[in-house]
This record gives C-alpha cells, structure tokens and sequence, in this order.
C-alpha cells in the first residue's frame, strides 16, 4: 500500500453546518485494508470516488462495485464494509470525511441514488472534489468558513445529480431489488418469480443482477430474510422464533433455523438471547 498526502481539519470555533473535517489521497494495493463500519468509533460522513482500479462497498447486504468515476456516500458507524476485492489488484481515490452535521444531506442523497452514483462524465462534481483536495495540500482551505463552503457546494450538488439520477427510470436489476425488498416475507417469492414480475427472463435477471450487486438473487433474498429476522428477535418478548420465520418468508421454522445457522453461525434462539436489550426495534 502506498499513501498519498491526507489533510485532517480541527477549528476552535463551532459552526452547526457540514464541514470537511478529512480528506486524501490513498493507491490501495494490498488486501488487507477493509473497513467494517459496524465496529468503528468513529462518528462522521464519507465520500470515496474512485481514480483508477476497482474496490467494492457493501451496503445493507447488497454489493456495490467501484469503478473509476464512481463515487460512493455512507455514514459512519452504519451497516456496511468497504474493501479491495480479491479480483483487484488496484484501488486508487480521493476521500473526503465530513462531520457529523452532514448527515441529512447524505441520507437525502442516498435516498434518491442508493449509496452509490457513478459520476461519469459529470465535470463539475469531479473537478470540485479534486480542487477540494489540492486546496487542502496548497492550505487554501484555511478558515471554517471557507471549509464549510466547500463542503456544503460539493454535498449541494451531489445532492442535485443524486436527484436527477433517481428521477431516471430504473433498470430491471433496481426493479428487481425494490421486489425483493417489499415482498421478502412472501414464502413462494423466487427467481423465477421475481422475473416474471418485472417482465424480463430468469437468465438475463441472475446474470444482470449478480454483474450489477455483486450477489445473486436469492442469496440476496436470504440476506434480506436473515436482516429482518434478526431486527425481530432483538425485540423483547414481542414474538416467537416460529411467527419471526413467518414473517420474513420461511415455509417453516426448522428451515428458518438452519438457514439462520448457517448464515449467522448460531441459532436463532442464540441470536435472540445475546441481543435482547431492546423492547422495540
């Protein structure tokens, strides 16, 4: 691994805005720089857009390959892990940390776009987070004023092209997931079903499905089913492991137990012991 120059920002005084409180440069060449952002103290917001190579971010259970000219945007802590794939020998970007008080522009952006935009031909954003770090090396950033403009343009005008992307109408593999997402608990949902819904074959779906998220359709189903479950049993006394399987799609709950196993490595009842601290979640 190799590191480019990072800049980090601490000012006396306080302002109530979005800030830059972090930003670099990184050329990731060795497999053991991962982030699990479910562990990590740190309490911020994170762009990453890619330069060369490929990384890839998991987010919520579904997978997200970057590419150059994609940007990716998540809160920290959160569910989701960012990481230099095994089939990728490179991953070079530009980082910018933001404080905490951006956190409603990041959630209005991934509601639009997903946690991921692909920039593309989009001058405007990559020129702005480019300058955002040569500003920063040349100590043109100087003030909290100034950092504050910087970021809330650049958050601004994702925010703009976040919207526009989502206004886009979705392709099949976004159909696809919003199914699954709404219709997880539907004990015959599959993939040939969710095909005939959106109206395209099983074949073109798992292939485009698996390209675009990096997961296969029912692997995502099962993860999705899995999530919700543990979501339920971390509530206090409000259901059994038998109406949890029937809620998130399980035809009985001896499978639901074993597929609970098998992705999570105890039982639900385990589960359900080591993480009752909540009445409602």
């Amino acid at each position: 691994m190799s590191n480019f120059t990072s800049i980090g920002y601490h000012f006396e005084e306080y302002l109530p805005y979005p800030m830059i409180i972090g930003l670099g440069e990184q050329s990731i060449t060795n497999h053991s720089y991962y982030w699990d952002n479910n562990n990590r103290p740190d309490n911020h917001c994170l762009i990453q857009y890619t330069l060369r190579g490929q990384g890839k971010l998991i987010y919520q259970g579904a997978s997200y390959i970057q590419r150059p000219g994609d940007i990716f945007l998540i809160n920290i802590p959160s569910r989701s892990k960012y990481f230099l794939p095994a089939d990728s020998s490179l991953w070079e970007f530009i980082y910018i940390e933001f404080s905490i008080e951006s956190i409603l522009l990041f959630s209005q952006i991934i509601n639009f776009s997903g946690p991921t935009l692909t920039i593309g031909e989009n001058i405007k954003i990559i020129e702005q987070i480019k300058e955002a770090y040569h500003m920063a090396l040349n100590n043109k950033i100087s003030t909290i004023y100034n950092n504050s403009k910087v970021a809330y343009n650049l958050l601004m005008d994702l925010l703009e092209a976040s919207k526009n992307i989502g206004s886009e109408i979705p392709n099949h593999t976004e159909l696809a997931k919003k199914y699954i997402d709404s219709n997880y608990s539907l004990p015959t949902i599959n993939l040939d079903g969710v095909a005939e819904e959106i109206g395209v074959s099983k074949f073109h779906l798992a292939r485009e499905f698996h390209k675009k998220f990096g997961i296969t359709v029912n692997n995502y189903l099962t993860t999705i089913r899995i999530e919700q479950a543990c979501r339920l049993l971390k509530q206090k006394n409000f259901y059994s492991i038998k109406k949890i399987s029937e809620l998130t799609g399980f035809s009985n709950d001896s499978y639901f137990g074993k597929v609970f196993k098998k992705v999570k490595g105890q039982t639900p009842l385990e589960h359900k012991k080591q993480n009752n601290n909540y009445d409602i979640v």
